[in-house]
């Protein structure tokens, strides 16, 4: 099925919706978008990419069809999974850049004025723009989600087809969404994408095909510029990843090694490859990643949990003193064990101050 409201021919923007059955969510993110658009009529367009829903996401869009003379609407007719979805959402869209956006996230107020003028200054034009967003919780906005970056970086565009300033741009790296990964948080040029469509068929199933895209554009594309923009354009909803069927987290851990461990083998040279691997470990080490393994541990995944260490090595790792406050950190969220935990955190506490005390010199 097919529903299309366009006025205009060649817009610079296309604001790509991979939806399913967020009928709630996605009239959310639409009000966020056209409450927006005063002043960018002739220049955005709003693709949607319906999976096949069973809930109201039809009526949402003709509700908004109605405020949006550049509304494009997809519905697929039977559910294909989220990695043609995203395919499908960028194939209906027509304009310069695309914009996949996750169908529950929501747009910063102003973030379609200021991407426009990131658009119109960067010098040289950038291939692909990579930006922050803020946690959104329950309708609480908390202020922006943790750095990409060890140290934080100001917004700059370089070469990222060039094997040294890729290498530099990863090696501050401690959290994956730097390498693209975040739907939301990533607009590339829409032409230099479909160029490398080609080869991506073993990804389908990965939950990142988009991300196979944008790096065969860095590796393929001389050169590719990628803007680095550190400001916030997405409010992003959490505890809300469609991944996680069934509060399955370590299966959500392995999705994001598998993806990005085929991901780095596209790069030609080891030195690249090394470096998105880094940053995986990084992010492994990250106290974000242990909880969810331990808490896994705890439902007998033992054995799986062995697999993952094995892929990374990372026996050394988990003997690591910040370890073992990660496992006391998710078992305080077990059910009937705050005040347990609380008691063993204190404890935890005193001890680390005691050692610290031994630790100074004596005078």
């Amino acid at each position: 099925m097919m529903f299309e409201n366009k006025m205009i021919d060649y817009p610079t923007l296309s604001i790509c919706i991979p939806t399913y059955n967020r009928a709630g969510y996605l009239a959310e993110l639409l009000e966020s978008i056209v409450t927006q658009l005063g002043g960018f009529e002739d220049r955005v367009e709003i693709c949607v990419s319906d999976n096949a829903s069973t809930d109201n996401t039809d009526e949402i869009i003709q509700q908004f069809s109605a405020r949006c003379s550049n509304l494009i609407y997809h519905k697929n007719i039977q559910n294909f999974g989220p990695d043609e979805n995203f395919l499908q959402c960028v194939r209906i869209a027509s304009g310069e850049y695309a914009w996949i956006i996750g169908s529950d996230d929501k747009l910063c107020e102003g973030a379609l004025r200021e991407i426009f003028i990131l658009l119109s200054q960067a010098t040289p034009a950038a291939d692909i723009l990579l930006f922050r967003e803020k946690t959104w919780y329950y309708g609480t906005v908390i202020e922006p989600a943790p750095s990409y970056f060890k140290k934080e970086v100001p917004s700059m565009i370089f070469d990222a087809n060039d094997s040294d300033q890729w290498v530099a741009y990863c090696q501050n790296m401690t959290r994956i969404s730097g390498l693209l990964g975040y739907l939301s948080t990533t607009i590339f040029n829409r032409k230099k994408w479909v160029t490398q469509l080609q080869g991506y068929e073993h990804f389908i199933g990965t939950g990142y095909v988009h991300l196979y895209l944008l790096m065969q554009m860095i590796i393929q594309l001389t050169p590719c510029f990628l803007m680095y923009v550190n400001q916030a354009m997405v409010l992003s909803r959490t505890n809300n990843d469609s991944f996680l069927a069934q509060s399955d987290r370590l299966k959500r851990i392995l999705l994001d090694i598998d993806g990005y461990t085929l991901v780095s083998q596209l790069f030609p040279d080891e030195k690249r490859r090394t470096a998105v691997i880094a940053v995986l470990y990084r992010q492994l080490h990250h106290t974000l990643y242990y909880p969810f393994l331990i808490y896994d541990a705890t439902n007998s995944r033992l054995a799986t949990i062995k697999e993952v260490i094995n892929v990374f090595k990372m026996r050394d790792v988990l003997k690591q003193q910040y370890a073992v406050l990660n496992i006391l950190f998710i078992s305080y969220h077990v059910p009937g064990m705050q005040l347990v935990m609380k008691f063993i955190l204190n404890q935890v506490k005193y001890i680390r101050c005691y050692l610290r005390m031994r630790k100074k010199p004596r005078f």
